[in-house]
């Protein structure tokens, strides 16, 4: 899995006056590259995966800061007399070997057994690994992954008692565990690149359409991620302004917006700003004082933080703007709704994943809806939805009512265990009286070591 820049080893030492220290970008490299090359197919030993973007890099102390944050990155740190002082990613290192260590030793029992239900069985837990890990979506804008946990939300100790008992089940053909359903690995599902002016002008009629009842309640001068909004992609914002009396011509001055944003007054498109972290001004030569202006404006972010994340303020003269002086504060009433372009970035599932101690009463779920275009935006804002768990024969042994769902916020709810006796159960969302998604867990015992 190496690329054509990677170093032969991970573990050489660099030189800063009388100390050395070790360096290593040790979590990056088994969550991002380690056990995720591992969900991907990589065969071998979990050091030699220990690269960053397939690319080992070594920064003495006083230059590694900025993007690297300092001593976040190290395995050890230089002490008094000459010893070293491991940090949490040496930690993490040790965990992660260890990790690679029993999903070795569940393939390799897999490879020696005969006993073919108890290989499927082992080959299907395998794939909901791999399923999980790749799982995070940071292509699709939605970062999931744990800076502790290669499998979101597992418990690394039931997975390696899952393992041992797998491994178990290979060699004395018990069955006590659940019959795992194997999972394919995720679609991918790039952030679609920046839109054309056409397309921004063709969806601006579809958003002018729909209601303000049915957006999202966002605020600018802070990102997404920092409003529980952890995405990628084209969101519109919308609010309507008022024009103080006496102003002719007024500018709106926004402070930044990651990374580009597209403007509409009343309909009529001002311009376009390239640029994350730069202030721009658009004259609103269509409103006076006395009337009411209704701003629209696409973001488009491709990545990490976005939105409109500065200030935005009402100025009213160009002067004023572009001195950033005497401006009317807009940063509150606005509305946001979310264009994902065909992803399907709907989050349904237990917090935990869906392995579950089964002497567990209770599991926490969480769901998380992003509908594909505004007529979805108006059914979901409007529609009850239902939470009901099924075994695999289809009968229903719980259901909950969850009340209307808000589009892009996370809503967690708590499923109670306790009466429910199967080992594996099918949780089915239905929305408007249609299933909208579904996942399925299961009830793990506890490993009983003779």
């Amino acid at each position: 899995m190496r690329g054509p820049g990677s170093w032969p080893v991970s573990d050489r030492q660099s030189d800063y006056g009388k100390n050395k220290h070790l360096y290593t970008y040790s979590i990056e490299g088994r969550f991002r590259n380690g056990l995720h090359s591992w969900a991907h197919g990589a065969k071998g030993n979990l050091r030699e995966w220990l690269v960053f973007h397939h690319q080992i890099e070594y920064n003495d102390f006083l230059t590694c800061c900025g993007y690297c944050g300092g001593t976040f990155h190290f395995e050890a740190m230089p002490a008094p007399g000459g010893k070293f002082l491991p940090t949490v990613r040496s930690d993490a290192f040790r965990a992660s070997v260890i990790d690679r260590q029993y999903l070795r030793m569940l393939e390799n029992a897999v490879k020696k057994s005969g006993n073919v239900p108890a290989k499927a069985n082992a080959e299907a837990f395998l794939s909901i690994l791999r399923n999980r890990a790749l799982a995070w979506k940071e292509a699709a804008g939605i970062d999931w992954m744990s800076a502790n946990n290669p499998w979101p939300g597992i418990r690394l100790d039931l997975m390696r008692e899952i393992i041992v008992m797998l491994c178990d089940e290979l060699k004395s053909g018990k069955n006590t565990l659940p019959r795992f359903t194997a999972m394919p690995l995720p679609e991918a599902q790039p952030i679609p690149p920046e839109p054309k002016l056409a397309a921004v002008m063709e969806d601006f009629k579809a958003v002018q359409e729909f209601p303000y009842r049915h957006w999202r309640d966002i605020r600018t001068g802070d990102g997404w991620e920092r409003q529980g909004l952890p995405y990628d992609g084209c969101a519109w914002y919308r609010k309507k302004i008022r024009i103080p009396d006496g102003w002719d011509k007024p500018v709106l001055r926004i402070g930044a917006a990651d990374e580009q944003a597209w403007v509409f007054c009343n309909g009529k498109y001002l311009g376009h700003h390239d640029g994350w972290n730069q202030a721009f001004r658009m004259e609103l030569d269509n409103v006076s004082g006395g009337q009411e202006a209704e701003i629209a404006v696409m973001v488009y972010d491709s990545m990490n933080m976005g939105g409109i994340w500065r200030p935005v303020t009402l100025h009213k003269n160009s002067e004023d703007a572009e001195k950033n002086r005497n401006g009317i504060n807009q940063d509150s009433g606005w509305k946001i709704a979310l264009q994902p372009f065909g992803r399907k970035l709907d989050v349904f599932e237990l917090v935990d994943g869906p392995l579950v101690p089964a002497d567990a009463g209770l599991a926490e779920a969480q769901v998380m809806l992003v509908p594909q275009n505004y007529a979805g935006l108006k059914v979901l804002s409007e529609a009850e939805s239902q939470l009901v768990i099924r075994n695999l024969q289809g009968k229903e042994l719980y259901r909950k009512n969850l009340g209307k769902i808000t589009p892009y916020d996370t809503k967690k709810f708590v499923i109670p265990l306790k009466n429910i006796q199967d080992n594996v159960c099918d949780a089915v969302l239905i929305t408007a009286g249609n299933e909208f998604a579904r996942f399925r867990f299961y009830r793990i015992p506890r490993w009983q070591p003779e």
